[in-house]
């Protein structure tokens, strides 16, 4: 049931619009995802908040209240929409993407991060988060994460069981798209001149670019009709 209904969010109609960033386990027992919407009945707020669905049936997951400006950061509004959410396979280490705002607009608001992903299932640490939009190994050792809403924003590498965390800013400026990351640590992103960096706690390593051209696009939604 849960991948029939990640497959109806993901692809077709306009519930699609409304419902963004679907994750599930590797079981496909739970699903989350992200939605401005409110439960019939419920006092929720009107920004994206985080939900569920599992044996349980629908659920909130998690919602904040804005604070704006926040005590943390007085240019920026504190990390208040739930923008998504991230599985380990078993589905015992989570991250929740949350993003902010700026508070004050300007120019120093092209260089603050305005997302940020703080896990779950690791530790009972307040400060495991780091920047971004986060990726987890499906073993849930490792993460990485990159476009967290700056102007150049660096690519992350992290392992969640020591909290060490390898910073590359010459993935920064080049990066497209979300990265993945595998069970030994190993995160890849593509580029958008096509070529591909490998990095780990260790290092990075830059392959070759790819020889790939532009097809059409397929919508899965289309097909079936």
């Amino acid at each position: 049931m849960i991948k029939g209904l990640f497959f109806l969010f993901a692809c077709c109609g306009p519930i699609g619009a409304q419902f963004y960033n679907l994750a599930t386990t590797a079981d496909g027992s739970v699903l989350a995802f992200s939605s401005s919407l409110t439960m019939r009945g419920y006092s929720q707020y009107g920004w994206a908040k985080l939900f569920r669905i599992d044996g349980a049936g629908l659920s909130l997951w998690e919602q904040r209240q804005r604070v704006a400006p926040s005590p943390d950061d007085p240019g920026m509004t504190n990390y208040y929409r739930m923008e998504g959410a991230e599985f380990s396979a078993d589905g015992s280490v989570r991250a929740l993407i949350t993003g902010r705002d700026c508070y004050y607009p300007g120019s120093s608001c092209l260089t603050r991060a305005k997302s940020h992903s703080e896990f779950r299932g690791i530790s009972e640490r307040a400060d495991l988060a780091i920047t971004g939009d986060a990726r987890i190994s499906p073993n849930g050792r490792y993460a990485t994460a990159c476009c967290d809403g700056s102007m150049v924003s660096p690519a992350l590498v992290s392992d969640l069981q020591t909290a060490e965390t390898k910073t590359y800013w010459e993935i920064a400026a080049t990066k497209l798209g979300r990265p993945a990351i595998s069970d030994d640590g190993t995160a890849v992103f593509a580029t958008r001149d096509q070529s591909v960096f490998l990095a780990t706690l260790s290092g990075v390593q830059t392959l070759p670019t790819l020889a790939l051209t532009q097809t059409a696009a397929i919508d899965p939604c289309r097909d079936q009709q």
